[in-house]
This record gives structure tokens, C-alpha cells and sequence, in this order.
């Protein structure tokens, strides 16, 4: 690992467009635990870090399945609440799943940060 590990605030920041750095992020754990449909999920079934995450860290990643499906279905969330503002809701386990992940070798990059 030659990139640091960012803090929470720098986990959280957003772009000019208010979308958050850890959007890409997330979707890869969409696409790994939810959306088997998705062509993408047959590419993201090979990501290692996912599966590494699962392996290792089995309560997290069976507690983020959860919150994703809750926070990608629209009939889970509030109406009013956009995918960004459901999103924010994850923060905290997001990022406690990133930790892990850099903790089992993977860059920022590789976790699309």
C-alpha cells in the first residue's frame, strides 16, 4: 500500500456535484452483494476485495448487504430521499468496511477511491 488511508472526513467529501467520493465504492458493493442481474456483477463476482471482504468479514458484509438493499429500493427509503441522501446513512459502515479492506492490502484506487 503506497496511498494513505483516508480519514472519515476525507471518505465523506463530495465533488462539486454533491456526490460523495465513495460513490464508485459503494456501487461495487452493490453490484458484488445485490444486483445479480446486472452484466456488471459477472465482472465485479472477479474483484477480489469483495470477496476477500466476505471471507474475512462475514457480519459486515451480511450487514451491508442489508443496508444496501434498504437504501437502493424505493420502497424501503423515505420519498423524498434521493440515492445520495439514502447513501449517507451507510457512511459509518461504509467506511468501516473500507478500513478493513485497506487493511487487507487493497489501495485506494483498487477500492475506486
Amino acid at each position: 500500500m503506497t496511498d494513505k488511508t483516508l480519514s472519515f472526513q476525507e471518505f465523506r467529501e463530495r465533488d462539486y456535484s454533491g456526490i460523495s467520493r465513495y460513490a464508485k465504492y459503494f456501487y461495487g458493493f452493490y453490484s458484488w452483494f445485490i444486483d445479480n442481474d446486472n452484466p456488471l456483477t459477472i465482472q465485479g463476482r472477479n474483484l477480489t476485495q469483495y470477496k476477500m471482504l466476505e471471507e474475512k468479514h462475514p457480519e459486515l458484509a451480511k450487514k451491508l448487504t442489508t443496508l444496501v438493499t434498504n437504501v437502493t429500493r424505493l420502497d424501503k427509503r423515505k420519498p423524498d430521499d434521493s440515492l445520495l441522501d439514502a447513501l449517507g446513512l451507510l457512511e459509518n459502515e461504509l467506511y468501516e468496511a473500507y478500513v478493513k479492506m485497506r487493511e487487507l492490502g487493497f489501495s485506494n484506487n483498487e477500492l475506486r477511491l
